[in-house]
């Protein structure tokens, strides 16, 4: 059985220089091994994320102003997309963590990892339709954007995988007043594929998220519709994946499908339509040229 962290080590090791593993990755990797708490899972997660996001970031000392410009207007739109979104899922919870007789602010926190994938994938995918205002990007910075919505769903799995069975099962301990509450539900990446549980496939299917809806946001942009289309994507991608998601969710117990095909279903649809857009988009390039 590997330990805590091993796999998340053996892939960023594959983006990230062996000085940098020895001197910032590996350090932040024992002290999860010697501490498997939430912290330690959130503290490996930022580090991972800035040592990967440099490293992919390097090539962008060529890039022209306008390309950093529209990078930094994307990266910002979509940290306050992330933060709004993540404010809104918090919200129906943080009155339950002051209630009368309670009173943790830690109940709020623990509950963050739950809602952190659905708000990186729709961040990614607004912040991209409103960050890059409706302009083709160069190949150069849809290059780095992919990228980054790689990290992202790679953050994604991570916290699906372990963080967030982690701070359930922290969130219950801290409601319900006892530290040594038993494990319900087993919710670990490892234990689902043990059981066979269909929640596996979803899991790592949803994960990806982040990068396929980037990958269809950029299509949309490349066709260069009216701004009003861009920004009617933006309000129909995010909430149309997650209606696919669940749509196909309920094919598996139906037994329509496999539940690995239903979970990768919404994944193969998005790169369809992704694919179609940009042929289309090419055709009428090469037509005008």
């Amino acid at each position: 059985m590997s330990r805590p962290g091993e796999r998340l080590r053996a892939f960023t090791a594959r983006i990230v220089d062996p000085r940098t593993m020895a001197r910032v990755i590996d350090p932040a990797i024992a002290d999860l091994q010697r501490e498997r708490s939430v912290g330690s899972y959130v503290g490996v997660l930022k580090v991972v994320l800035w040592c990967a996001t440099g490293e992919l970031m390097m090539p962008a000392r060529e890039w022209t102003p306008d390309d950093r410009r529209t990078v930094t207007r994307t990266a910002a739109a979509v940290a306050i997309v992330m933060m709004l979104t993540i404010l809104g899922l918090e919200a129906p919870f943080i009155p339950y963590a002051w209630r009368e007789g309670v009173s943790d602010y830690r109940l709020p926190l623990y509950l963050v990892p739950q809602g952190l994938p659905m708000a990186l994938a729709i961040s990614v995918t607004l912040g991209l339709l409103f960050g890059l205002d409706g302009r083709p990007a160069s190949r150069q910075v849809s290059r780095g954007l992919l990228m980054l919505a790689f990290v992202a769903s790679v953050v994604s799995f991570v916290d699906l995988a372990w963080v967030t069975p982690a701070s359930n099962q922290a969130f219950t301990a801290a409601a319900a007043g006892n530290p040594g509450v038993v494990r319900g539900v087993p919710e670990a990446l490892g234990d689902l594929w043990q059981l066979g549980s269909p929640d596996f496939y979803f899991r790592t299917a949803f994960a990806l998220g982040p990068l396929m809806l980037s990958l269809l946001a950029l299509a949309v942009v490349g066709a260069q519709p009216a701004r009003w289309v861009t920004v009617a994507s933006g309000l129909v991608i995010a909430p149309g994946y997650y209606i696919l998601i669940y749509s196909a969710r309920n094919l598996a117990p139906a037994g329509w499908l496999h539940p690995a095909v239903a979970a990768w279903l919404p994944n193969v649809l998005l790169a369809a339509v992704a694919a179609g857009l940009m042929l289309t988009s090419r055709r009428h390039a090469h037509a005008a040229g």
